[in-house]
């Protein structure tokens, strides 16, 4: 229908509206489902997974769903682990969205790569407004969402970083998230090396 060119100025903007709708829908449907698949204790096969070229990837995708903000990426070394790539991949895309979400226009959305003893070291950083300290021991509990006011522009189910967990716990890593209010969050993930 949006792409009748005769569609009026107050349907098209309908249209749309009811677009971002069925997109929001579709990602927590797809969040719910990836949930539930990770909770039924699924097995994979581990294979070899180049942290550089996924970081790379989700640059990509992070730069198109946050414009107007700042990207910045540091991957110095090639770090290889054992694991599932599309898991990481959404995992890291779970935290770059929450990031792009809670930073405002002009803002910057930093991802870094590196080693650290036996641990691959993802760090996601933003100089969004920051979570509340009450929040942080909960945010990554299903559907805890520490931003309940709906301020954001884009408001998620409270899924994200439930599932960024799961996929941590399948891969036998560690997450740890640093707040302040109005200076920004960071989040660092440490996965086991090959």
């Amino acid at each position: 229908l949006l792409m009748q060119q005769s569609l009026g100025a107050e349907a098209r903007q309908r249209l749309e509206m009811m677009a971002r709708e069925v997109r929001r829908l579709s990602r927590m449907t797809n969040n719910l489902l990836l949930g539930a698949q990770l909770e039924s204790a699924p097995v994979f096969t581990p294979a070899e997974v180049n942290l550089n070229e996924l970081l790379g990837e989700v640059t990509k995708e992070a730069q198109v769903l946050g414009e107007g903000l700042n990207f910045k990426v540091s991957t110095p070394e090639i770090v290889v682990i054992l694991g599932d790539y599309d898991l990481l991949k959404q995992m890291v895309l779970n935290i770059v969205d929450n990031a792009i979400k809670f930073t405002p226009k002009g803002g910057t959305v930093s991802m870094s790569l590196g080693c650290n003893e036996n641990y691959a070291v993802i760090t996601v950083s933003d100089t969004g407004r920051g979570i509340p300290r009450q929040h942080l021991a909960h945010i990554d509990k299903p559907f805890y969402k520490a931003d309940a006011s709906g301020k954001t522009q884009r408001g998620g189910a409270g899924l994200g970083l439930a599932i960024v967990k799961q996929i941590i716990n399948l891969h036998n890593g560690q997450m740890e998230i640093d707040s302040q209010e109005s200076v920004g969050t960071s989040v660092t993930i440490r996965l086991p090396l090959s």
